[in-house]
């Protein structure tokens, strides 16, 4: 496998694992409210710090809502999403590392009966 066949499967893994983050990060945003109402302020101040600007006081989409809208089993499970979001930047680097360390299959071309 090359290097830009790597990066290229890599940011096709990337969009598929990030698609509902970026559309709530990008379009949609998070009610500062509904996530104060059940989390505390230390939970909010890592949101904050790993994903700026998605917590709006005015505006934005209350979290048990986008729980639902998103098939998440609770607003837990969404909060967790958000608490341990990994920059694109870090993935790509970690799924490179994956591919060109981990051991390619040989390809059989006959295979003996």
């Amino acid at each position: 496998m090359t290097e830009k066949e790597a990066r290229r499967m890599a940011k096709d893994i990337i969009s598929m694992e990030y698609e509902v983050v970026d559309e709530i990060w990008n379009r949609r945003r998070v009610n500062y409210a509904s996530v104060a109402a059940d989390y505390d302020q230390l939970t909010i101040r890592e949101i904050n710090r790993r994903m700026p600007n998605l917590l709006v006081k005015n505006g934005g989409v209350a979290l048990d809502e986008l729980a639902q809208e998103y098939n998440f089993a609770s607003t837990c499970d969404l909060i967790d999403v958000f608490v341990n979001y990994t920059p694109k930047w870090v993935r790509m680097n970690q799924l490179m590392e994956q591919f060109f360390n981990s051991p390619e299959v040989e390809e059989i071309d006959d295979v003996p009966f």
